[in-house]
């Protein structure tokens, strides 16, 4: 991946709710669901994947942790970044509905 396309991803992530897709702005208070894949994602930390959510047909964008975050300290390997404790719920309760790639939530 180009740096300029990883900071361009980067930047559409931190700005775009996962769940509705609006706009966030840099002032407005961001939330986190965090999930636990099936799959070894390594290889990837710190970038940018699109995840195919098979039940709604529904393109989710999340960011792959690093191994010294937070999250990954937590267990999670993935976060998605959402506008809202609504869209949280939501994101959340279809993330535990993928069975195929997502662990737990």
């Amino acid at each position: 991946m180009r740096p300029n396309k990883q900071i361009e991803d980067i930047n559409v992530f931190m700005c775009t709710c996962a769940w509705c897709n609006k706009n966030i702005d840099e002032t407005d208070e961001v939330f986190c669901v965090e999930a636990k894949t099936k799959r070894d994602l390594r290889e990837q930390e710190g970038q940018i994947v699109k995840l195919l959510l098979e039940k709604t047909g529904r393109r989710i964008s999340g960011m792959i942790v690093t191994g010294d975050s937070q999250a990954k300290l937590k267990g999670y390997d993935i976060a998605f970044m959402v506008c809202g404790p609504n869209c949280g719920k939501f994101l959340k309760k279809m993330l535990t509905e993928e069975t195929g790639i997502i662990e737990r939530v």
